[in-house]
């Protein structure tokens, strides 16, 4: 699997922008770094801390299969992500391999807990994110 179905990859999208749009700051952590800690103060109540922490860094293994340079990338506990600092925006859009590691985890997820509730813990978190006439 080296790409991340399309259901995960569009919350992924939707996810970045809704955050996005409550951050606004650029000169911030990177944007990916916000989604991961409020995924984490969500999740954790959901799939606990080291359910959160396996999944990131499977998310994270294979989003480097497809993105060699994540390779200096390393998931912490809590969804830190330690490593370069190319986790960033790229000018008015989002990095591509920030949001190939989100999406490997909103996939995993979705594996792990079903679709219509990962759907649902996202839109939680971010109320912007498609719903189910979008998807």
């Amino acid at each position: 699997m080296l790409e991340p179905r399309p259901p995960a990859r569009r919350l992924a999208e939707a996810a970045v922008r809704a955050q996005t749009e409550l951050v606004g700051d650029p000169r911030g952590p990177p944007i990916v770094q916000h989604i991961l800690t409020r995924l984490y103060e969500h999740l954790g109540k959901l799939i606990g801390p080291v359910g959160f922490d396996t999944l990131l860094g499977r998310a994270l293994v294979l989003a480097r299969r497809a993105r060699p340079a994540l390779g200096g990338i390393t998931a912490g506990p809590g969804g830190k992500l330690e490593g370069p600092a190319g986790l960033t925006r790229a000018g008015s859009g989002f990095d591509e391999h920030a949001l190939a590691i989100v999406s490997h985890f909103i996939d995993l997820l979705m594996n792990l807990i079903g679709e219509d509730l990962a759907l649902r813990t996202i839109r939680d978190i971010w109320p912007a994110a498609p719903d189910e006439e979008e998807r």
